[in-house]
């Protein structure tokens, strides 16, 4: 499981499959990857939940943006992941709509 930045996963992935490889292993590790997200009105109480979370306002900084985000799933898919996770850091459940809208997917629930 990839629970950190994109630009640090493409690296992290890369040691998994290599450390994977090295230990004999047979096919393939499968490749989690988690982001944190809050779109619209729940970006700023979600920053400020993760800096209370984290103890410092520079980790952990959700993807705010619907395009950054789109982006992002793609950046992970390029790297092969074979699953996103998107830590959705928003109180209403309406955001998993949202994030769907965003996506282009149909939620689920």
């Amino acid at each position: 499981m990839c629970a950190a930045p994109l630009a640090w996963a493409g690296r992290l992935i890369r040691t998994v499959r290599e450390d994977w490889a090295a230990a004999g292993r047979t096919g393939r590790p499968r490749i989690v990857g988690q982001v944190n997200v809050a779109l619209g009105e729940a970006a700023t109480p979600a920053r400020r939940a993760l800096a209370a979370y984290y103890g410092r306002e520079d980790w952990g900084i959700p993807i705010t943006d619907p395009g950054e985000l789109a982006d992002t799933v793609a950046a992970y898919r390029a790297l092969g992941a074979d699953e996103l996770v998107l830590y959705c850091w928003a109180g209403d459940p309406a955001q998993v709509d949202v994030l769907a809208q965003v996506l282009g997917l149909t939620p689920t629930a």
